[in-house]
């Protein structure tokens, strides 16, 4: 019984390789894949780390719109750190100056008196120095939101731009469901030839 059985199983696996699948059509490199087993096991060992970004770049590759995008995005990030690293510069200085200046002060004049003065004049002068940037602090504060934005709006780009790739590999390239109805009937067509050869055995 058991050589019966190892042979309908063969038999059933050849029948199960010998269904061909449909050609893949127009299918972008980032999903392209073999289709024998060894092949496809291998495959998976050199997947992509991100396939959205994956399919994102070769997208960008063929499209001159796409990349004329791109330039806008990465010439606009360097302009913004030009723009805002002496403010930057300016910031940090004064800061620390305050800090030091602090520090210094504290518990160094026995004078009370002086030590009240001392400290109301740095107080006066750091509220001044906030009250004079507080413009340019504004100005600071919408580009850094709008570099979320434009991060955002960017990543959506992406988004949807490897999604419509993916539904038209979806559309294009569904597998045939033929080789799977293939095996379930080989499957009943051998339980019921081990149901029939148990049958007998009783």
């Amino acid at each position: 019984m058991r050589k019966i059985f190892i042979a309908m199983l063969c038999i059933s696996l050849f029948s199960c390789n010998s269904q061909q699948e449909p050609q893949q059509n127009n299918v972008p490199e980032a999903l392209q894949e073999n289709n024998t087993t060894e092949e496809i096991s291998f495959s998976k060992k050199r997947a992509p780390e991100n396939l959205l970004e994956e399919l994102y770049e070769e997208k960008l590759e063929k499209t001159p719109d796409l990349q004329m995008l791109e330039n806008k995005i990465s010439e606009l990030a360097g302009r913004y750190g030009d723009s805002t690293v002496s403010f930057g510069l300016f910031k940090t200085k004064n800061e620390a100056y305050f800090s030091n200046a602090k520090s210094f002060l504290a518990g160094r004049m026995p004078d009370s008196l002086l030590q009240k003065e001392a400290e109301t004049l740095l107080t006066k002068a750091e509220n001044d120095y906030k009250n004079s940037i507080a413009g340019l602090s504004v100005l600071e504060n919408t580009i850094l939101g709008n570099n979320i934005s434009i991060d955002d709006r960017h990543n959506m780009l992406k988004l949807v731009v490897s999604l419509a790739m993916m539904k038209q590999y979806q559309k294009e390239n569904l597998p045939s469901p033929k080789p799977l109805q293939h095996v379930i009937a080989e499957q009943n067509g051998l339980m019921n030839n081990l149901d029939k050869t148990i049958a007998q055995n009783k």
